[in-house]
This record gives C-alpha cells, sequence and structure tokens, in this order.
C-alpha cells in the first residue's frame, strides 16, 4: 500500500499531483465528485512560471501573452513592462490537457465518488465515498486532498475553514480595438478592495473582472464598473476563492489520520492578485516519496515563504485609500518599474528588498500601512 496514492479532486493541482506521482511509478488513484471533467470556462493570466513547472508541452492552453501591464489609480498611472510576456490561459483546456497527461501517465481516475468520511483504521486512513451504486470504501497511506477551496478532506480532519472571496469576470466584445499585449488594473477602492483588470484575448475581445468578499457585492460593483465604460457583457464568469491564511501547512490532521492538501484546499493563493493556478501546481510539485508514501518536501519552504509575503502585502493594501494608491503609482520610478519587469508575481520575495532601496520613500508608505493593518487587528 505504501506505493499507493489517492487523490480527492480532479483540480489542476490534483490533477497535477496525481500525474507526478505517477510519473515516479505510484500507482495513484483519483477520485472526484463530479460525473466527468466539466470545468467552466474562465480566461485566467499566469506568469512564465508556469511553463517552466510544467515537465511537457502546454502551448495548446495559450490563447494570449501580454507584455505589458497598465496600472491605473485615481489620478496616476505607470506601465510595466516585462521581460518575459505574461500568458493568457483558457481554464477549461488546461483542465483538458492535464487530465491527458494524468491518464497517459497512469492515474485510474474515479468519477462520481463524493468523498463522505474520512477515519483512522490499522495505520492508514479509510475512505467513504457515495457514488450512484452505493457506499464504497478505500483504504489508503497516502491521501492527497485537491478538493477546492471548501475542502471536504480538510473539513473531516479538522482543518479550520480558509476565508473566501469571490472572483467575477465579464466576457466583453469591444466596440473599439484594445491593445491586446496590455493587461490594465484599475485601483477603485469605491468598488473593491482589491482591484479591476481587463485581460485582453485579443484585439476586440477580452475579461474584464474584479474581486469582492461576496458574490452579491462582486456582480454589482462589476456591473457598475461596466457600465462605466460602456461595456455590454457578452457572459459572465465566477468561481468562490480561498486567501491563504499565514501559518497553515499542507498536512491536515494529526499522527496517522492526517493527508496533504494542495491548491485551493490548502489555500495556495497569492492574496495580492488572487490567483492560485502556479501556486497550485507549485504544491503539487512539493510533493515526494518517502518508505512512508508521499510526503511534503523542503520545495514547501519556498512556496510557504511567497504566500507568506503576498498575505502580508494584502494585509498592507487592505488599508490603502485611493490616495494612498496615487502616491503608490507615483512613486514607481525607472530602476523600480525594471524591476517589477524582471521578477513575475510568482517570485515575488526576491523583488522586495531591491524596490524598497529603488524607492526610499515607499518605507514611510509602508510602514504607515502597517501600523494601520496592525490597529485594525485590535
Amino acid at each position: 500500500m505504501a506505493r499507493e496514492a489517492h487523490v480527492i479532486g480532479a483540480s489542476t493541482a490534483g490533477l497535477y499531483a496525481a500525474y507526478r506521482l505517477a510519473r515516479k511509478g505510484f500507482e495513484v488513484h483519483l477520485y472526484d465528485a463530479e460525473s466527468n471533467l466539466n470545468p467552466a470556462p474562465r480566461t485566467l493570466i499566469l506568469t512564465p512560471y508556469f511553463q517552466r513547472l510544467l515537465d511537457f508541452p502546454s502551448d495548446e492552453v495559450i490563447i494570449n501573452r501580454v507584455w505589458r501591464f497598465e496600472l491605473i489609480s485615481a489620478s496616476a498611472s505607470a506601465t510595466v513592462t516585462l521581460k518575459e510576456p505574461d500568458l493568457v490561459v483558457e481554464r477549461r483546456k488546461l483542465f483538458e490537457l492535464l487530465l491527458r497527461q494524468a491518464s497517459e501517465a497512469g492515474v485510474d481516475i474515479h468519477w462520481g465518488h463524493r468523498l463522505e468520511g474520512l477515519e483512522e483504521e490499522g495505520g492508514s486512513l479509510l475512505l467513504r465515498f457515495r457514488t450512484d451504486q452505493g457506499y464504497k470504501v478505500v483504504l489508503s497511506s497516502s491521501v492527497i486532498g485537491a478538493d477546492g477551496a471548501k475542502s471536504t478532506v480538510g473539513r473531516l480532519l479538522g482543518r479550520r475553514a480558509l476565508p473566501l472571496v469571490a472572483v467575477v469576470q465579464a466576457k466583453v466584445n469591444f466596440p473599439k480595438p484594445i491593445p491586446a499585449d496590455k493587461v490594465q488594473v484599475w485601483f477603485d477602492r469605491n468598488r473593491t478592495r482589491f482591484f479591476v483588470w481587463l485581460i485582453p484575448e485579443s484585439p476586440t475581445t477580452g475579461v474584464v473582472g474584479l474581486v469582492a468578499d461576496g458574490m452579491e457585492e462582486a456582480c454589482r460593483s462589476l456591473e457598475d464598473f461596466l457600465s462605466s465604460h460602456s461595456w455590454e457583457p457578452s457572459s459572465f464568469q465566477s468561481a468562490i476563492v480561498p486567501l491563504y491564511l499565514p501559518g497553515t501547512g499542507m498536512v491536515a490532521g494529526k499522527g496517522l489520520r492526517s493527508a496533504i492538501l494542495v491548491g485551493d484546499a490548502a489555500g495556495h493563493m497569492k492574496n495580492t492578485t488572487v490567483g492560485g493556478v502556479v501556486s497550485g501546481l507549485r504544491g503539487a510539485s512539493a510533493l515526494t516519496i518517502s518508505s512512508g508514501g508521499v510526503k511534503v518536501g523542503s520545495a514547501w519552504q519556498a512556496l510557504k515563504r511567497e504566500l507568506w509575503l503576498h498575505a502580508w502585502l494584502r494585509r498592507l493594501l487592505d488599508t490603502f485609500s485611493d490616495e494612498d494608491y496615487n502616491l503608490l503609482l507615483k512613486l514607481l520610478n525607472a530602476r523600480s518599474l525594471r524591476i517589477l519587469a524582471a521578477y513575475p508575481r510568482d517570485d515575488f520575495a526576491k523583488a522586495v528588498m531591491p524596490l524598497l532601496l529603488s524607492q526610499p520613500r515607499w518605507f514611510l508608505l509602508g510602514a504607515r500601512s502597517f501600523l494601520k493593518a496592525m490597529a485594525s487587528q485590535l
């Protein structure tokens, strides 16, 4: 049984974890509650880190490449020109690619299996699934939970619930051509404590979206933003996603009654940008093999530092007013823009100190925001 692994959830992180373990010689069983793979379409933007993580070609999922980010506040703007382009990806195509790779690697995928019980038995974990044919019981020494933001694996093992936010995007056919190589980002505290974005798919199509603390608020704010630009949505995309909690590890439970969580189930999310695909794939990549089965390897430490940094930056940004964002963008100088261009968001820890040294006035802005964040916790 030590050479078996059971993955719960056909998410991007779950499929990639299953693929990697199968390639290392494990007999891998993947279980998902759905009757088949039918992910909702959603346009994603990923850093070049995405392709560096994979050991197979992935160009088929890329629908556009962008080289510039225009950051916009109420009275300031700045443009970052990237050294490597970000990748605009169709989520459905990504799932199909990962599913094909996992199947070809020998992963045994069981659709229509909803996890309802998890307990220790004889030094292993007993998994109880509900299927159309009744209940099915499986014993496993290595369980990987990749079952989303409201992870059943995490809940059954006593993991505290993660904070959740709502993501809403509108597909738009623009009446006038837009720069197909440029993402636009608006900081507007009246609409969201995060930001609003326009991700181009082509010169005439793209998605406009934002993040908010609840779905109703997100939909209302997005509709208002679209109306202010006279943009008519052709369809909507939405999701509930987790935020990373500092101090949260990948292992849920204690002793023999424990499992490893990856992806949204573990809160592998960059809280600044609410991007979790690459972080989830990195979490899956952190899994290693020991004599007893699957464990978390040293690669988790680098990912944890990155997620911790983004979580704290999110806390600081949540204190920002529109005036603070104006100042932030006005303080961007040529040196700081070069640093932002060189380091992707998934490798941001390397950029923090060079950025602070590039603009000493950011220390004051950061210190003021830190004090506000601490005061809000009292």
